[in-house]
C-alpha cells in the first residue's frame, strides 16, 4: 500500500510539473519605425535603382532640416558585394565624396558638417551593375 501512494504521488508531481508552461515566446515583426529628434536618424525616404548599362545615378533633392550628418543605407539584389561611390551637392554646390564597399548586400554611406535647412542631393557611381535600394537619414 505505501509503494501504491509513493507511485500515485510520483504520477502527480510529474504529470504538474509537465502542465506547468516552461518557456516563453516571442514572435519577431518587420515594423519601420521612425523617430524624429536629436541623436536620432530622420527617415527621408528610399530610391529603388536598376545600374544596367549606366552605372550613375542623380538622387532626389532632399533637405537637410537638422543639418550635421547625413546617411545613405544600401542594399542591394543582384551581388553581395560591390562598390559605391557618392558626390553630395549642398545648396548646388561640391560638398564631399565617399566611397563605400557593399559587403552582404549592404553598406552605408555618411556625410558630416552639412549645414541647418540645406537643400542636399548625390551623384551616385556604381562598379557592378546591380539593382540597389538607397535610404536615406537626415
Amino acid at each position: 500500500m505505501v509503494k501504491m501512494n509513493k507511485l500515485k504521488t510520483f504520477l502527480l508531481v510529474c504529470v504538474f510539473t509537465l502542465a506547468i508552461p516552461f518557456y516563453a515566446f516571442a514572435e519577431e515583426t518587420d515594423s519601420v519605425v521612425v523617430t524624429y529628434g536629436a541623436g536620432e536618424w530622420d527617415y527621408l525616404g528610399q530610391e529603388n535603382v536598376t545600374f544596367a548599362y549606366i552605372k550613375e545615378t542623380l538622387t532626389d533633392t532632399y533637405t537637410a532640416t537638422d543639418g550635421g550628418n547625413f546617411k545613405i543605407d544600401i542594399t542591394t539584389s543582384l551581388y553581395p558585394s560591390n562598390t559605391v561611390s557618392a558626390v553630395a551637392y549642398v545648396n548646388g554646390d561640391y560638398w564631399a565624396s565617399d566611397i563605400t564597399g557593399i559587403n552582404n548586400h549592404k553598406g552605408t554611406l555618411e556625410f558630416s558638417g552639412l549645414p541647418k535647412g540645406a537643400e542636399i542631393w548625390f551623384y551616385i557611381d556604381v562598379a557592378s551593375n546591380d539593382t540597389m535600394t538607397f535610404k536615406f537619414y537626415d
